[in-house]
């Protein structure tokens, strides 16, 4: 059962850093967009000028805007993150749990084993 609840909360986090890494690349690209735009030399139209400008606000209100869900993508990576070490701590005390008890268990079989052996005769000793 603690495997299992591993395997899951390694897939949250797994799901949840591939979101992250998503929008950073989204963000990069809207960067690498807004940098690339360059007004032409020499003599350029107005509505040229205009458009670039527009252009160029959009890009910065639309990397402006996607600051905050990659915060709170972050932070559901951190809280995904955490999950799945608590998972994984619990599966490993489960573990040693279970290779206790198979001990125990391989001990109390061995001393059964030894209970049904008929007695040795010793020999008794003169005080």
């Amino acid at each position: 059962m603690r495997a299992i609840e591993h395997r899951i909360a390694a897939a949250r986090h797994a799901a949840a850093q591939k979101q992250v890494a998503d929008l950073l690349g989204i963000s990069t690209r809207l960067e690498n967009l807004r940098a690339s735009l360059r007004l032409a030399s020499g003599q350029t139209c107005g509505a040229s000028l205009q458009a670039t400008s527009e252009l160029h606000g959009r890009l910065a209100r639309a990397e402006s805007a996607l600051q905050q869900p990659i915060r709170q993508a972050e932070d559901r990576s951190n809280q995904a993150r955490t999950a799945r070490l608590l998972a994984q701590a619990q599966e490993d005390g489960a573990e040693r749990l279970r290779e206790k008890a198979a001990a125990r268990e391989q001990q109390d079989a061995a001393l059964r084993e030894d209970a049904n052996r008929p007695a040795r005769r010793t020999k008794e000793r003169r005080s």
